[in-house]
Parts: C-alpha cells; structure tokens; sequence
C-alpha cells in the first residue's frame, strides 16, 4: 500500500467539509490505484468520503523549494459533482489564477492560499471532462514570491481511479 501524505489528507478533510477536522482518528483506507491515481476512503463522524489523488510526473519552474504538490479530485455524496483541487507546495500570489493545459484545452482556477480550484458554475464538470479524454494535464502557478511551477500530471487511470471512487462510496 502507498504511504499516504498526511498535508494530502488534511487537504482533503478541508476541502470535504470545511468545518471537519482532520485527526489522527480518521480511518484512511487505501482502495486501490489505476495508472498514475490512487483511490482513498475514509470515516469522519460516521460518514464516508472518498477521493482520488495524483502527484505530478514531471516538476519544473524557477523556485528554489517547495513543498507537496498534488491533485485531487474528491467525491460528492449526494448526487452533487465531483471537486477538482490543486495543492502547488507553496502560497500562490493573490490575485493571479492557475493555468491548467489538457491537449488544446485550457482552464483558469482560482487561488487561495497554496489551493486552487474551479470557478462556481460547470468548471468542475468541464474540467474533469476534459482529464477523462487527456493524457496528461498541466498545472503552472505562481508563488507570493513572483516564481512559478509548471507541473505535468499523467492522467493515465483517471477514469478507472475516479469509477472506482464512486463505487467505494456507495
């Protein structure tokens, strides 16, 4: 089983329900991996939530360290649509917007923090759409300190990881 990162986990509590804390007592449960994304579960307060994860297969840019970055797609129980979130391993710049690549395709996420995410309205839809019939995605942010990452993630078992998601949290 891949270890899990723990700064991935909490990103996921935060992003599943705001207000849920991440502890130490959560139960994280591997599932299973496709290609390049691995499948998790976990229980907070008796309720599941399930999520998919990827690390970039190629990092490049300017800065001189960063910290994790990773990709998420997490699952919304209740017939509500799956989220899209990046986590870049540094503060993003206020007030710039990430630049996300599949083919010819191309999508601008908000920032907050060293977060980002589509805008209200279809951008969550679209964009995993979009990562269904890709190859690879790229992600280019800036930091707070005017560097930038440029990001490539595989989308290799995309599909099959975010199946077997919605499966696992039936």
């Amino acid at each position: 089983m891949p270890a899990l990162r723990a700064s991935a986990l909490r990103l996921a509590a935060l992003l599943l329900g705001g207000a849920l804390a991440f502890s130490a007592a959560s139960a994280q449960d591997f599932v299973t991996k496709h290609g390049d994304w691995n499948v998790v579960t976990y229980a907070e307060n008796g309720k599941k939530f399930c999520y998919i994860h990827s690390e970039p297969i190629k990092e490049d840019g300017d800065y001189t360290r960063r910290g994790d970055a990773y990709l998420l797609v997490i699952h919304r129980t209740g017939g509500g649509e799956d989220q899209v979130s990046v986590h870049s391993g540094y503060p993003y710049k206020e007030g710039t917007e990430v630049e996300v690549t599949i083919g010819d395709a191309g999508f601008k996420l908000f920032v907050r923090g060293d977060k980002a995410w589509t805008y209200p309205g279809d951008g969550d839809r679209v964009l995993i759409g979009a990562m269904v019939h890709g190859l690879t995605m790229t992600v280019k942010g800036t930091s707070r300190k005017d560097t930038y990452s440029l990001d490539t993630y595989s989308l290799v078992g995309f599909t099959k990881a975010r199946t077997a998601m919605g499966e696992a949290c039936r």
